[in-house]
C-alpha cells in the first residue's frame, strides 16, 4: 500500500488499473484510495485465461504443458462452486463441490476461501458480495485464482 501510495501521490493519476486476478490485492488498494481520500479511480480488470481455463500468469511459463493441465483444476474448481452457488447449494455444498475437484488433482492447496468483497473475511453464507479465492501449488509454482459469485 505505501508504494501504490506514494506513486499515486506523485503521478496523482485519475485512475488505477489492477488486475482482478489477484483479488485481494485490488480490495486493499481499493480500501487504502478510500482511507486515504485519493482521487483515483481503482478500476478492477478481469481475469484472461488459456484456453483450458487456467488464469494467464507469467508464472505459467514456469509449468510443463502436463502441468499447466494439471494447474487448470483450479479454475475447474472454481467455476463448479460458482455454478453450484447459481443453483442454489448451501457454502458446505459449494466447498464440497470445488474440493471433490481439487482432491482429484494433484495440486497442493495452500487455501480456499469464500470471502466478503469489502472485508476479505471469510464467511458462513454465500452472497453475491463473495469471492472465492485459492492459492495452490503446482509443483513449486504457486498459483492463485478466484471467482467472484454474482
Amino acid at each position: 500500500c505505501m508504494v501504490v501510495e506514494r506513486l499515486f501521490r506523485l503521478i496523482e493519476p485519475n485512475k488505477g488499473f489492477f488486475g482482478i486476478k489477484d483479488f485481494q490485492q485490488v480490495s486493499i488498494i481499493k480500501h487504502m484510495v478510500k482511507v486515504k481520500n485519493l482521487p483515483v479511480e481503482i478500476i478492477a480488470c478481469p481475469i484472461k485465461r488459456e484456453p483450458s481455463g487456467l488464469a494467464m500468469s507469467s508464472r505459467n511459463m514456469l509449468l510443463s504443458e502436463s502441468e499447466k493441465e494439471k494447474a487448470s483444476q483450479i479454475s475447474k474448481s472454481l467455476f463448479a462452486g460458482a455454478e453450484a452457488y447459481k443453483n442454489g447449494f448451501d457454502i458446505k455444498t459449494v466447498y464440497k463441490t470445488m474440493y471433490d475437484i481439487l482432491d482429484k488433482s494433484t495440486l497442493k492447496i495452500e487455501y480456499l476461501e469464500i470471502v466478503n468483497n469489502d472485508t476479505l473475511q471469510s464467511v458462513d453464507k454465500i452472497t453475491s458480495n463473495c469471492t472465492v479465492c485459492i492459492a495452490a501449488y503446482c509443483g513449486s509454482v504457486r498459483l492463485i485464482d478466484n471467482c467472484q459469485f454474482s
